[in-house]
């Protein structure tokens, strides 16, 4: 399995200010997990291996044939 790049990181502003938002990219897709800092939220871990798993997936319906 191939490392994902940070490429970025922004706050949220408003009604999402307690949110920290993570830009990634992984074989040449971006994705974003974020961490709420006020209540918690689901892993990082999780959500990167949930989005990279979701990745590997459209990069191999992609490679099919198409009938």
């Amino acid at each position: 399995m191939k490392k994902a790049k940070f490429v970025r990181k922004y706050y949220g502003r408003g009604y999402d200010r307690d949110f920290v938002y993570l830009v990634y990219e992984y074989r040449g897709y971006k994705y974003v997990v974020e961490e709420n800092t006020a209540k918690g939220s689901e892993p990082l871990s999780w959500q990167h291996r949930n989005e990279q798993a979701q990745i590997d997936r459209l990069i191999e319906e992609q490679s099919q044939p198409a009938f």
